[in-house]
């Protein structure tokens, strides 16, 4: 992933480059190389891109940098030049001020090509509206609103187009210093909780490191995860079910477990449409489970859809995509499906569950694999 901010850090005599966004244990680490001292001051000394300039030579929170390269992360083209163009002409911006611009970029509207009316009136008006609704308002009107904005005359000309402040548009304070606004994560993410304590509120994405835990809960003052209110509120999974199943393993388990769980989950790859099968199969709902199906899904057939709901479909799938079975073309009209499909359900110990039908591979076996000891689960699943 490339860097959205390069930053050169500041302490005495000392320097560090930071590339964010990363990880909480990374920028720590560079931290701790400038020193131990937890009260020390940091202050960026150059940064790119070149439009976070009037940052530079502020006092800095690392902890608020890496969140501001978060949430530019998620940014588009015309998103990041409304940011930056706001941001050259602010009066002495503080890193607060520009995480709280980066949740308010409607309240501006920056135009890069005033030959094309239709475009500025689309981008104003998206702003204006929060968004816009296919034949809501013709190509005619939309040009209508670019031509009026161009001929307020209140365009500010900066690098990145030419400015416009929607004053009608309120100014949310996102960031009030203490505790981080909700973002689009772009990362592997599986589950956001919330974490509430003493009427604040935090944000995890899990899997997330043990000290980014750490820290959200410092942001909270909070002494402990037992004494916050930790709860489910968003999953990356479609299927509706796990917004249960993980809201039982957080109750029930705890955060550890939970995030150690979507550690896994959270691999290159996941098939979730066989997992959620394979769990329901596997009739399991406990984060210990899960994950075992999760590491072996390998050892499990998945046969998708509602196409597979007799023994003839199995055993039609099998001739079709199991070397083992297959048959040559002259004998296909000659196999008994149907009695195939029976024989491999009962040998492969199959099920029919919503969304298909689930069987082990040959030699694989459901109650080895949920017997296994999993030593990190095992632990509570520290990361």
């Amino acid at each position: 992933m490339l860097p959205v901010i390069i930053a050169k850090i500041k302490y005495q005599d000392r320097d560090a480059v930071l590339k964010l966004p990363c990880k909480d244990s990374r920028w720590r680490a560079e931290r701790e190389w400038l020193t131990e001292d937890e009260d020390a001051r940091f202050y960026l000394s150059s940064v790119e891109p070149p439009g976070l300039a009037p940052l530079v030579g502020l006092e800095v929170n690392l902890d608020e940098l890496n969140f501001l390269a978060k949430s530019m992360e998620r940014f588009t083209d015309l998103e990041e030049a409304q940011f930056l163009g706001v941001l050259q002409i602010a009066k002495s911006p503080t890193l607060q001020d520009a995480i709280n611009l980066s949740f308010n970029l409607e309240r501006f509207t920056v135009v890069q090509n005033v030959a094309n009316l239709t475009q500025v009136g689309r981008d104003h008006y998206m702003n204006l509206h929060g968004g816009i609704v296919p034949g809501e308002v013709s190509d005619a009107e939309l040009a209508q609103v670019g031509r009026k904005l161009l001929a307020s005359g209140k365009g500010i000309p900066t690098g990145h187009g030419l400015l416009f402040e929607n004053e009608e548009v309120p100014m949310r304070q996102a960031y009030d210093g203490t505790t981080f606004p909700p973002y689009l994560h772009k990362g592997d993410m599986v589950v956001m909780c919330t974490v509430d304590y003493g009427g604040k509120k935090e944000y995890l994405y899990l899997p997330e490191e043990e000290i980014s835990i750490q820290m959200a809960l410092g942001r909270l003052d909070a002494p402990s995860l037992d004494e916050c209110t930790v709860k489910v509120e968003e999953i990356a999974a479609s299927h509706g079910e796990w917004l249960d199943w993980f809201s039982g393993i957080l109750e029930h388990e705890g955060l550890d477990v939970l995030n150690f769980l979507c550690e896994t989950l959270s691999k290159d790859g996941m098939d979730w449409d066989k997992l959620t099968a394979v769990a329901h199969y596997a009739e399991v709902a406990c984060g210990e489970d899960i994950e075992k199906l999760a590491r072996h899904l390998d050892d499990f057939v998945f046969i998708k859809g509602n196409s597979c709901q007799t023994n003839a479909d199995i055993g039609e799938y099998f001739t079709d995509h199991d070397p083992e079975y297959e048959v040559p073309p002259g004998l296909y009209d000659f196999i008994d499906f149907d009695a195939l499909g029976e024989y491999l359900r009962e040998d492969r110990d199959g099920g029919f569950v919503a969304g298909g039908f689930v069987c082990m591979e040959n030699g694989c076996s459901l109650q080895h694999i949920l017997g296994e000891t999993q030593q990190g689960m095992a632990m509570g699943g520290q990361l």
